[in-house]
């Protein structure tokens, strides 16, 4: 029973399953006279892994940085500029050759995303870019992805 297979070997589980029966016998109940199944196996997994080198490097201490970390939420970021974010700053290279794009209009924001048409002056592609930010408690993702332009969409931007 000092083991940790119960996770692994059937006959384990077994066990386990028997133990926790007949422990469910056996009054153990909580403030509302109802038993506590949880209380029950924790209690099993505790008897299950006592060896305590073996667990030392799943256990930390929890500090107010470790739930700040848990109650954050990660959000998309809606604006072109923020104390963190610069849409002006994204370099957006052709996909075709790898040299930087020419920027022909404006970004606008749509569905977590903003978009704005490029040109690469190298090979006289036009493409839509996407840009898509999202601020994590440590980071900010910043995604770009281009698709060719369509011909007939291209040309509105033919001349800028």
């Amino acid at each position: 029973n000092k083991t940790i297979d119960w996770q692994k070997r059937e006959s384990a589980r077994a066990r386990m399953r028997m133990l926790i029966k007949k422990l469910l016998k056996k009054p153990v109940y909580g403030a509302d006279n109802k038993v506590d199944v949880q209380k029950v196996y924790d209690a099993i997994v505790r008897n299950q892994v006592t060896d305590k080198k073996k667990i030392a490097e799943y256990i930390s201490d929890c500090d107010a940085r470790f739930f700040a970390r848990l109650m954050y939420k990660p959000f998309y970021i809606k604006v072109p500029k923020t104390d963190y974010f610069d849409i002006s700053e994204v370099e957006v290279k052709c996909p075709r050759c790898s040299e930087n794009m020419q920027k022909l209009e404006d970004f606008s924001f749509y569905n977590n995303t903003f978009k704005a048409p490029f040109r690469c002056k190298k090979c006289k592609k036009t493409y839509w870019t996407f840009v898509r930010a999202k601020k994590t408690y440590d980071d900010l993702i910043v995604k770009v992805s281009t698709t060719e332009m369509n011909k007939r969409r291209a040309g509105k931007y033919k001349n800028k």
